[in-house]
């Protein structure tokens, strides 16, 4: 892997930390994430204006954008919920345990077809992802988070914000 694939990727894991970790610690996370937002939107407007008046954009182009946006901002809404009520550690693996889902709903709707060490890696990292989110590792308590979404507000908000995540992958790549 070229060494700014690299950087890149460990610069973007720095920046998803210090924005949970500002979410978590602001005091109206849902107002947070509409700030974050909006800087978002203001910092990378130059570039959406280029393309708009440099290519010719289609219907169909406009109509995923415009789902883009209405996923990615219940996203932030599901988010912001589910870090209201619930801790870092528990809220941030279900968000992002997107991958094994996107790997499903990827073959079966998008006609994917992942390498075997592509599947073994996402299946890897989501037990792990799963795993973190057992109080202890034994039988009685392996089902206790899939219990936690019918009990648990922030586990349900996380479920939700993590179906968001699954849905801007699938419409990415639809698009």
């Amino acid at each position: 892997m070229p060494t700014l694939a690299i950087v890149l990727v460990l610069t973007a894991a720095l920046f998803h930390t210090l924005r949970d970790f500002t979410t978590k610690q602001s005091s109206d996370k849902l107002l947070f994430v509409w700030w974050i937002s909006l800087l978002s939107l203001l910092m990378l407007s130059p570039i959406a204006l280029y393309f708009l008046f440099t290519t010719e954009p289609s219907w169909v182009a406009l109509g995923f954008a415009v789902a883009m946006g209405l996923v990615h901002s219940s996203y932030w809404m599901f988010y912001a919920k589910a870090y209201e009520k619930g801790d870092i550690s528990h809220v941030y693996p279900i968000i992002h345990s997107a991958p094994a889902f996107v790997l499903i709903f990827g073959v079966l709707f998008l006609a994917e077809d992942p390498s075997w060490n592509g599947v073994l890696g996402i299946l890897l990292t989501t037990c792990g992802l799963y795993f973190i989110n057992l109080k202890k590792v034994s039988l009685k308590t392996l089902l206790e988070p899939f219990a936690a979404i019918f009990k648990e507000e922030h586990v349900q908000f996380a479920f939700l914000g993590l179906i968001m995540v699954v849905t801007t992958n699938l419409l990415d790549k639809k698009a």
